[in-house]
């Protein structure tokens, strides 16, 4: 074995040892440091993800600071954004901080990057509700600004200042319709079709 092979091995078993020392002690903050080392040696992005769930879990379960353990997940869907683990795990981690622009952002961003018809379905039906609570504070997030469908942005826009304000119940009738439509079909591929083509998930360019 090469002499910088022999390094490297010799760190990752190093780095195992101290993880499964700091685990056994339940030493969990060391325990994540330990990890973000081995994210930062680790080549294949498959990996890098791997260990930054095991980061986000620790940070969630074990420590209890859902905002770093959001960190975790956020870093997990920019390397992976269609990682459906990840996302269910940061929208609960959103849902229980009240963060709701993010929410918003995050549901249309599983729109965007989900192959899975029933997925697109469900989460968009959830999409009035976080919106509505995003009225409160009177703003959409601006890069979740873009992918909101054309017919929504343009009554949006429409309001002025960015609030959400009226145009919770025309999204929640047309995702109703869509999604009756869809769910009825026995035909995969043409449900898949029709969401495709609804004005309700047409998703627009990310500005940024």
């Amino acid at each position: 074995m090469a002499p910088g092979a022999a390094d490297r091995c010799g760190r990752r078993r190093a780095l195992t040892a101290l993880e499964t020392l700091f685990t056994q002690e339940g030493r969990w903050e060391e325990c994540v440091e330990v990890l973000e080392r081995r994210v930062a040696a680790l080549a294949s992005v498959g990996d890098k993800v791997d260990v930054l769930m095991q980061v986000a879990s620790i940070w969630s379960e074990k420590i209890g600071d859902g905002g770093s353990a959001a960190e975790a997940y956020e870093r997990v869907l920019k390397m992976d954004p269609s990682h459906g683990a990840a996302s269910a795990a940061l929208e609960e981690v959103y849902r229980q901080r009240k963060v709701w622009p993010e929410l918003v952002e995050l549901l249309l961003a599983r729109v965007e990057y989900t192959g899975e018809t029933e997925e697109k379905i469900n989460s968009s039906v959830r999409l009035p509700a976080y919106m509505r609570s995003t009225s409160v504070t009177g703003t959409l997030p601006r890069h979740a600004a873009g992918r909101v469908p054309g017919g929504l942005l343009k009554q949006h826009r429409s309001q002025g200042a960015g609030t959400v304000g009226q145009c919770h119940q025309q999204v929640a009738d047309l995702l109703s319709e869509y999604t009756q439509a869809a769910q009825g079909m026995e035909d995969a591929k043409q449900a898949a079709d029709l969401w495709s083509r609804s004005r309700v998930v047409r998703l627009g360019p990310a500005p940024y």
